[in-house]
């Protein structure tokens, strides 16, 4: 009984260290990146996040409606914020959303990805 509840204390005290060391609390968002609509009269957010070496970014779609999730990009497992690094490019092409993310390899290469979200029509 006395190792059982030694046990309990020590997996206690572990779980309050993780949680006090700031591991525990999740994802930290950075600044969020507001792109006016030219073609409607709404916005894309992009609201990019990291955690430990993690990183991604979800996409909202704004009007007077209200702020819709179109969906979510990840990074990679090596803390890459491409929107923060301005290396991205966002255009609407009928009615969809196409933005291009870049990911750098090596100085100076980059590859670039396409992430397509479908806008909800008005």
């Amino acid at each position: 009984m006395k190792r059982l509840t030694a046990l309990c204390l020590c997996l206690a005290l572990s779980v309050l260290c993780f949680v006090g060391c700031g591991l525990g609390s999740g994802r930290e968002y950075l600044n969020d990146i507001v792109i006016p609509l030219q073609s409607r009269q709404a916005k894309v957010i992009i609201r990019e996040w990291t955690f430990l070496l993690g990183s991604g970014a979800e996409i909202y779609y704004k009007d007077s409606s209200g702020k819709i999730l179109l969906g979510q990009v990840t990074g990679g497992d090596d803390g890459h914020c491409p929107f923060k690094e301005g290396l991205y490019s966002v255009e609407v092409k009928d009615n969809e959303l196409i933005i291009e993310i870049g990911r750098r390899m090596s100085a100076p290469e980059i590859i670039w990805s396409t992430e397509t979200f479908t806008l909800p029509t008005n």
